[in-house]
């Protein structure tokens, strides 16, 4: 099984959004009242819930959550109600936060009785049902069974068409929304399975006539779900267009920027591709406003919560500087708490109680603010997974979550970073860099104390490293972080540091940017052909730096001593 299929299915037994068993107990509609079971479709039928609702009165609803799905963990029926024919329940559900379901009842058809709509998990879309049933009791969820039966027809050696035609006996045999990934092979493969303008055409609109039975907001979703699979054809970027722009109609007046923004991106996508200069100018233009907008409502907002000043430490003979060192992803959902509770941290400390380090990669999708040093360093410390942290070279803290969380992560740092702070320094440095243009001199001078870790000279495990940090890159993953900062470009001089002999050491290191920004454009163009990143790459601007100087004992990996001094502008 390739890495792609792993993490898609990983992903969706994550969100608890996979296989499952259907009810039988549907009856004809006969109003609102009566007993329910929430069914997601995301991945299969899975049931998440069972709640009693009495008739609406004016616009309100009375009802009681019957059953929960332990797999999800307590659930609470937080509210209900009932306006122009509209449904909407909101369910509190622990680790998922709260989930929105919004939907009509069905008057005739296959769904006929049938309550069809969407649910929202975590800022996602998915489309749901509410069905009636006498029954409390709920199924496990299920293991993304239709998940794994395109997989495997996606990971078979054989013919585009041939593939085409397994995936449309799925979508036929599911007749569900979660066919969707079919759905989307099907138009991606489409070029190579020899499939005509028209065939191509009658499976967007099968497919999104399913989808709109859910809604507009489902539909929505879908129009640009077909977009991304038909803009990598040349042949079909045009019915990409169409898809993308069908996608800005239903938006409602009182869409989210942030959903205003994933429409035009597609419309601008869909319109380079096709070659509409003029679409794509428009595009950006709109785009350029509602990232502004978005910017300014991401500041107002992240973190939730308000940092502390650091109100100093208690003997002013303990100077010892705490080095945070955060792995993380643009792409990974539960490094949000930690990307948050960082940035939270550097309104808390100065450069000379805490240097934090910000190190990117490609988990569990491709991340553009990775390289080679990155890499390098985690291989050092051998991370497993993101987001991982350590604190003077030794692993705590580890783990994440949503934004929710950020406050207790921010909390659980503070709680290993102050107590560190009220150590003395086993190490000094002095650290200069000069600036020529885009030429970088960095000087250090190490100076190991007499209470400092002493063996061997000729066999020191020390080690003096340098650290080239952006201070704010500014780049939009699949998380939703927008600003990411004292993100590490590269190490001078090389990740392996130079080692300290005796109680005295200096390095010196020139430094091109040129060469620098050079070295990151050609990795990221080489991952990206191995697995191509999902959006536009930001640029390399390397205008907002800072060098840091560290020393680290490379027996535990404990770090002694670091310092940070910003780099002369140009």
């Amino acid at each position: 099984m390739s890495g792609w299929v792993r993490t898609m299915t990983a992903a969706a037994l994550l969100c608890g959004c996979v296989g499952g068993h259907r009810s039988t107990a549907d009856e004809p509609a006969a109003g609102i009242a009566g007993r329910w079971k929430l069914v997601v479709l995301s991945y299969g039928p899975d049931e998440f819930a069972v709640a009693t609702l009495a008739s609406p009165v004016a616009g309100k609803l009375d009802g009681t959550l019957d059953s929960s799905q332990q797999q999800l963990g307590q659930m609470q029926l937080v509210e209900a109600a009932y306006v122009d024919e509209v449904i909407r329940l909101s369910l509190e559900a622990g680790r998922l936060g709260v989930l929105r379901f919004m939907g009509k009842l069905v008057a005739d058809g296959d769904d006929a009785g049938r309550i069809l709509g969407t649910i929202e998990i975590g800022g996602n879309m998915h489309p749901a049902r509410l069905e009636r049933t006498e029954e409390t009791t709920l199924a496990p969820l299920g293991r993304g069974e239709f998940l794994r039966e395109v997989f495997s027809v996606l990971q078979e050696e054989s013919e585009p068409a041939d593939k085409v035609a397994k995936l449309s006996e799925l979508i036929e045999k599911a007749k569900a929304p979660y066919a969707e990934q079919a759905y989307a092979a099907i138009l991606t493969l489409a070029p190579a399975a020899g499939l005509t303008d028209d065939e191509v055409q009658k499976r967007v609109d099968q497919w999104t006539s399913m989808a709109a039975r859910y809604g507009d907001g489902y539909l929505f979703e879908v129009r640009l779900k077909a977009a991304q699979a038909l803009a990598g054809a040349e042949r079909l970027a045009r019915l990409a267009v169409s898809q993308a722009q069908e996608a800005v109609k239903l938006l409602p007046k009182d869409a989210s920027a942030e959903k205003q923004a994933r429409a035009w991106q597609m419309v601008a996508a869909a319109g380079n591709a096709a070659g509409l200069a003029d679409l794509v100018s428009q595009a950006e233009g709109i785009l350029a406003k509602l990232e502004a907008q978005l910017d300014a409502e991401y500041l107002a907002k992240v973190p939730p919560f308000k940092p502390e000043k650091f109100a100093g430490r208690k003997r002013s003979e303990n100077n010892r500087v705490v080095v945070m060192e955060l792995f993380t992803g643009t792409q990974c959902p539960p490094c949000v708490a930690a990307d948050v509770a960082f940035d939270a941290l550097l309104k808390t400390y100065q450069a000379d109680t805490l240097v934090a380090l910000q190190y990117h990669l490609h988990i569990p999708g491709p991340d553009p603010l990775t390289n080679p040093d990155s890499e390098a360093r985690s291989a050092y410390y051998q991370v497993g997974g993101t987001p991982s942290t350590y604190f003077n070279g030794l692993e705590a803290a580890g783990g994440g979550g949503g934004m929710a969380n950020a406050q207790a992560k921010y909390e659980q740092y503070r709680s290993i970073i102050d107590p560190a702070l009220e150590d003395k320094a086993q190490a000094s440095i002095d650290l200069k860099v000069k600036r020529d243009g885009s030429k970088l001199t960095i000087s250090a001078k190490v100076r190991r104390n007499t209470n400092g870790k002493q063996g061997d000279d000729a066999d020191s495990s020390l080690r003096l490293r340098l650290v080239l940090t952006e201070e704010t890159v500014r780049y939009v993953g699949g998380n939703g972080i927008r600003f990411h900062h004292h993100v590490v470009r590269a190490f001078p001089g090389g990740v392996e540091g130079q080692p300290i002999k005796g109680n005295r050491a200096s390095a010196e290191v020139t430094v091109d940017l040129n060469d620098v920004r050079k070295s990151l454009q050609e990795y990221l163009d080489q991952a990206g052909q191995q697995n191509p990143f999902p959006k536009a790459l930001p640029p390399i601007e390397l205008d907002d730096l800072a060098v840091v100087a560290l020393v680290q004992d490379d027996a535990d990996h404990s770090i002694l001593h670091a310092v940070s001094v910003p780099v002369p502008k140009e």
